[in-house]
């Protein structure tokens, strides 16, 4: 997995302009709209979204991308929120000594 930037803001042209990991294009959303993916406060959306999320081969990878660049919108099957938690979670499981 690379940890390269999906996208990055584009202030002239008020976009995104997408940089794509390798493991992108093997995802089952790819060529799909992203407005299914950013509208978490409608929550059929978010269920939809998760949808695609639940049978795709790289779920992992778009998780720990999500996690580890702190994105917004559902990454591998999770809300922004569910990270936050589940990075939480990680953190507590840690433990000081690591």
């Amino acid at each position: 997995m690379t940890n390269e930037p999906i996208a990055n803001w584009s202030n002239e042209d008020n976009v995104y302009i997408g940089k794509h990991p390798k493991w992108y294009r093997l995802a089952t959303c790819f060529g799909l709209s992203g407005d299914l993916f950013f509208e978490e406060g409608v929550r059929r959306l978010v269920m939809e979204a998760k949808t695609y999320c639940n049978r795709c081969p790289v779920r992992v990878d778009c998780l720990e991308h999500a996690i580890k660049n702190e994105e917004v919108g559902v990454w591998g099957g999770t809300t922004t929120t569910e990270r936050r938690r589940e990075l939480r979670r990680r953190i507590r499981n840690r433990g000081p000594s690591q």
